[in-house]
């Protein structure tokens, strides 16, 4: 590798899904394309999507109620064909995924049927730093079973010095409380840090001690290689707006592993989780859909799902490994020029981890003079990334839409401003 321009061009030249860019509608400020780092905050508009919009819009037009049944993509089975998509995308059998409301609502849903609190075994275990609502959501949990939060709650945080925590801390501290913990609860990948955890090496502790096990996989869904199934996660939730495309508050999505749907746990229920052979005979009873669907509780949203369906018609045409592969070579490309700034002298430090299969597209980077000021000139200089109090600056390149050349210019601009 080097820093030149000619190297990045060579790259672009060399990938073979380049050609996916342009099914994507790129962001652009007086008539120039930024350069778009962010799709792990809001993932960029398919081109397809709004023909696909107007296709829903007519269809309700023209056969009001009927639209659910008619034509040749009636909606009552749109949720079952999007699910079957985006199983391949996570590494999950399409019985074990669900496309419903969105990932808040679907972990309280997910905990109601998995955190059961007995005897000695009354804790969770999740990140110090997880998520916000993560931490709203395993509080108010808690205190639904009247638990005392701040008795109930065993928190992960990083080692001293840095912003990840090691694989070895995480399963340390669950054999150090297996005898207390009914439920551990983590994020795939860390927001902050970016880190992507060894969840199959995690899982396979929590089973060993029989403790279920799930995952906020918010920033893993779309941008690592998942084998949910083989990994024997027990369940998992994610939204879909980031590296899936699907736009602002698009619907989330669930995992429940085959293993535990099939012994019919409790759910809290409502009626589009109810089998559709007898749905609309309206019956008091409730008898659950096989797999993950039988969680779903609120007729869907219909034009809602349609970003989501598009978008996963590109990851279905390109490939999760073909994604995976340009991932890991935009990671290394961009630590490479990040190295390169950091031997001229320029004061930054990246949280996090270098290796590809600890991490996903996500680089943090913490700039240690005059962070806020850096961001603001990289937005001014068309380059959008996100900013994390209080001084992390997160730049994500996106596989299916960004270029070599486009991380080539991060690192001219870095070298400009800092």
């Amino acid at each position: 590798m080097n820093t030149t321009s000619t190297y990045a061009d060579e790259l672009d030249r060399r990938d073979p899904i380049e050609e996916y860019r342009s099914r994507f509608h790129i962001p652009k400020q007086g008539g120039k394309e930024l350069v778009y780092f962010c799709g792990n905050s809001l993932g960029l508009q398919p081109k397809s999507l709004k023909d696909a919009v107007i296709r829903i819009l007519d269809q309700w037009k023209d056969d009001g109620v009927e639209g659910w049944f008619k034509g040749k993509s009636p909606w009552i089975s749109m949720h079952r064909e999007i699910a079957a998509s985006l199983a391949k995308v996570v590494g999950a059998n399409s019985s074990e995924v669900a496309i419903m409301n969105t990932l808040s609502v679907n972990l309280h849903l997910l905990m109601a049927s998995f955190f059961h609190p007995e005897g000695n075994r009354t804790k969770i275990l999740m990140e110090k730093d997880a998520f916000p609502s993560d931490h709203h959501i395993v509080n108010s949990q808690l205190l639904w079973h009247r638990l005392d939060p701040q008795e109930h709650i065993i928190y992960l945080s990083p080692d001293p010095d840095e912003a990840i925590i090691r694989n070895e801390h995480i399963i340390e501290c669950i054999q150090i409380h297996k005898d207390e913990l009914a439920l551990v609860l983590l994020g795939g990948i860390s927001y902050y840090s970016g880190q992507f955890l060894n969840i199959p090496k995690i899982v396979e502790f929590c089973k060993s001690n029989n403790i279920v096990v799930g995952f906020d996989l918010a920033h893993a869904a779309g941008n690592v290689m998942m084998k949910l199934h083989e990994w024997g996660v027990d369940f998992a939730a994610w939204c879909t707006y980031k590296y899936l495309n699907s736009g602002p508050g698009g619907p989330g999505a669930i995992f429940i592993h085959d293993d535990l749907s099939s012994i019919n746990p409790f759910r809290l229920k409502g009626w589009w989780g109810h089998e559709e052979e007898t749905r609309f005979l309206m019956k008091p009873e409730h008898i659950p859909m096989s797999g993950a669907s039988g969680w779903q509780v609120s007729t869907p949203q219909i034009l809602n799902f349609v970003g989501l369906q598009e978008s996963l018609k590109i990851f279905e045409d390109a490939g999760m490994e073909s994604i995976e592969t340009k991932r890991m070579q935009m990671n290394d490309y961009l630590d490479f020029l990040l190295e390169s700034l950091k031997a001229k002298g320029k004061e930054i430090k990246v949280i996090t981890p270098q290796l590809s299969h600890e991490r996903g597209a996500q680089i943090s980077l913490v700039v240690q003079k005059n962070a806020r000021v850096v961001f603001d000139k990289l937005i001014d200089r068309g380059i959008i990334g996100d900013w994390r109090e209080p001084d992390v600056i997160r730049l994500s390149p996106a596989p299916l839409y960004n270029t070599f050349k486009e991380i080539h210019k991060v690192y001219q601009t870095l070298m400009e401003i800092l």
